[in-house]
């Protein structure tokens, strides 16, 4: 899959509001990523409170892999 990540499906935000993380693990020799998430603060509109949206995954294509992913409901 591709290493671009789509805009967020709430509030169309893209680029630098989207950011992927990592949690490491030393294993006494080398840091190895345990897990990964794509995380984004969708815009505040008025009156209404500001929301996180994160996408977590084993590794980091995988996460990035799950926040691209959309699914339509039909009518």
């Amino acid at each position: 899959m591709s290493d671009e990540l789509k805009m967020c499906p709430f509030c169309g935000g893209e680029g630098e509001g989207i950011r992927v993380d990592t949690t490491k693990m030393w294993t006494g020799m080398s840091d190895v990523i345990i897990s990964a998430k794509v995380i984004h603060w969708c815009t505040r509109e008025q009156g209404q409170p500001q929301t996180a949206i994160q996408v977590k995954g084993k590794t980091v294509q995988d996460a990035i892999d799950k926040w691209n992913t959309r699914r339509y409901v039909s009518e």
